[in-house]
């Protein structure tokens, strides 16, 4: 499980709070994201007018994100080792089944029956792993896909909400001056 903090006893439980340090350097981190993530939120409600429900589908794309990201890391994970295994179980059998109807130059067989034979039950248990395999990459994948889709829909929702912030703000802009413009006349004709 990927936890953050303390997360375990401590190996050492004999050394007292006095001789404690500090760690400045992430302290000052901690400050740092904490006024960004601030400052950030600042401009989202007090500039950028972002609505409540906005915010919302902005948390709950991060959650998408962090989600597609652990199932793509889990594709990764079993790529690298049961890809492989896969990839390598399916050149074995190919191979077998090769050199089953490998014939010499008098169109004969070169192995034997019984060796045929066993080149077939090796197959079939082959057969059998690379279709365990084969489910489980189709499985992790199909996961990561239905992932990938969710985040794609959320990303065009989240484009909806600023295109439509986009054109709130435009319209302001032009009612703003349209406003100054009608001054500036009333201004004139006094």
């Amino acid at each position: 499980m990927n936890r953050k903090g303390i997360v375990s006893i401590a190996l050492f439980d004999c050394v007292d709070i006095i001789q404690y340090i500090f760690p400045i350097l992430h302290g000052e981190i901690g400050l740092g994201n904490y006024l960004l993530n601030h400052l950030y939120t600042w401009v989202d409600y007090r500039i950028e007018k972002v609505t409540e429900e906005e915010m919302e589908k902005r948390k709950l794309f991060r959650t998408i994100i962090e989600e597609m990201e652990l199932k793509e890391g889990g594709l990764m994970e079993f790529l690298s080792g049961g890809g492989r295994l896969l990839i390598e179980l399916k050149t074995e059998r190919a191979e077998l089944k090769e050199l089953k109807q490998f014939r010499d130059e008098d169109d004969q067989f070169m192995h034997t029956t019984q060796e045929r034979k066993e080149f077939d039950v090796r197959i079939k248990e082959l057969n059998v792993e690379i279709k365990d395999l084969q489910e489980e990459k189709d499985r992790l994948n199909s996961l990561f896909q239905v992932k990938k889709i969710v985040y794609e829909v959320a990303k065009k929702e989240l484009d909806e909400y600023k295109k439509k912030r986009a054109k709130e703000q435009v319209f302001a802009q032009s009612s703003r001056k349209r406003k100054r413009g009608s001054d500036d006349k009333i201004a004139a004709s006094k």
